[in-house]
């Protein structure tokens, strides 16, 4: 992940020089590269699914 700060650099770059929505799209690409981006999105999606499948089980056997 060495070039993480990479892609946070061009996107400041990118944002002051190729305009706001060029800028705002590679910040949103580094946090989504980033650890608390698709991993953190992915850990809380399974927490969701186990959550549904506990209440559906509760629900089908309670």
């Amino acid at each position: 992940m060495e070039w993480l700060p990479l892609v946070f650099l061009a996107s400041l770059v990118l944002f002051f020089t190729a305009g706001v929505w060029a800028g705002l799209a590679w910040l949103v690409i580094a946090f989504l590269i980033s650890p608390y981006g698709l991993p953190m999105a992915a850990a809380w999606l399974v927490g969701m699914i186990g959550g549904a499948n506990h209440a559906l089980k509760d629900f089908v056997f309670g």
